[in-house]
């Protein structure tokens, strides 16, 4: 009965909801920071531990919209991740659970489901997947670099500015009329003239 009333409250009054995931399969673990087959992936546990991962996968974070102050560890195909320039990562996704060990997710919807990642929007791997993960000499697991996908790079220019890396090479074209930025004349001025 309870399941019914949740329903019946998505009345004109409540906001539509834009995204409802898969119950999870009955008896699985829902809990927050735990693969459904109840192992934990939060990276404060799983530091520590020895990871298998598969040759060509890479260990990567993702943010969990319920857990902002954990970083739940996720084992990935690197094909799927960006380079050093944001570029070049296939399209989809493959990826495998560091908790329970179950392999081959294909789509990035089943394995946030698996993860218990509880997401209210479509799950995109750009938007979830944040930080590579990277082992200290001592052997200990923490969070290292964030992945640059595509968007987050134009998002940054655009968002709020302490987030965004200084670029250098940007700020001669945002001041032309001054007609001299970081010493130089801007344009094509100096081919030329010695």
């Amino acid at each position: 009965e309870e399941e019914e009333e949740d329903e019946d409250m998505s009345d004109s009054s409540s906001p539509p909801i834009p995204y409802a995931q898969k119950p999870a399969p009955e008896g699985s673990c829902t809990t927050d920071g735990f693969c459904q087959a109840g192992k934990d992936l939060r990276l404060i546990s799983l530091c520590t531990e020895q990871i298998d991962v598969p040759p060509g996968f890479l260990l990567v974070g993702a943010k969990s919209p319920n857990l902002p102050e954990h970083i739940l560890v996720c084992a990935v195909d690197k094909r799927f991740l960006p380079d050093d320039h944001g570029k070049n990562a296939l399209l989809g996704f493959s990826g495998n659970c560091v908790g329970c060990g179950e392999k081959g997710f294909r789509y990035f919807t089943e394995f946030s489901n698996h993860i218990n990642l509880k997401l209210t929007t479509q799950p995109k791997k750009q938007k979830h997947l944040k930080y590579y993960l990277v082992r200290s000499a001592q052997g200990v697991l923490s969070k290292g670099p964030l992945i640059c996908w595509k968007e987050c790079r134009s998002r940054q220019s655009s968002a709020v500015s302490h987030s965004a890396k200084p670029n250098p090479s940007a700020s001669p074209s945002t001041t032309p009329e001054s007609g001299a930025a970081n010493g130089y004349k801007t344009g094509f001025t100096q081919t030329g003239r010695s």
